[in-house]
């Protein structure tokens, strides 16, 4: 689709941010003939659109720094080890505190301490269930 869609920006017609009628008329008719398949305009128009936003956010990721490049066979971004520790320094959010990695972890201590005060009808064999939301990690 992509190889589609630079040849028909190549001839103009994609004259600003948009495809004209004519240039998504012949992706569909160029692609379909040669896939053999019969997809229309707007699929290729979402297909379009969510590939523009997979390149916003890691143009975004990328930001104006040098000496990147992106391994195809992974589909990952590729940057030196450097770059990604300086990247994971951010804020790590736990789902209850929030922190920086270089502070102190300890001062959220306390926060899980059962004390006799609040936990007069626990036993010491019965079971706590805690709930605590699930990070993604992958973003």
């Amino acid at each position: 689709m992509l190889k589609v869609c630079i040849e028909e920006v190549n001839v103009g017609n994609k004259p600003h941010n948009h495809f004209t009628k004519l240039g998504w008329a012949n992706i569909a008719e160029k692609f379909n003939k040669a896939t053999n398949l019969r997809y229309e305009y707007k699929q290729f128009r979402n297909r379009w659109d969510s590939l523009k936003k997979e390149w916003q956010l890691w143009a975004k990721l990328i930001g104006k720094d040098t000496g990147l490049g992106s391994d195809g066979e992974k589909k990952i971004v590729a940057a030196s080890d450097e770059w990604w520790e300086a990247k994971i320094q951010g804020i790590i959010a736990t789902g209850f505190a929030t922190y920086a990695p270089s502070e102190d972890s300890r001062q959220n201590e306390g926060f899980n301490i059962r004390t006799e005060e609040t936990n007069d009808n626990i036993d010491d064999n019965t079971e706590l269930e805690v709930n605590e939301p699930e990070i993604n990690t992958t973003t």
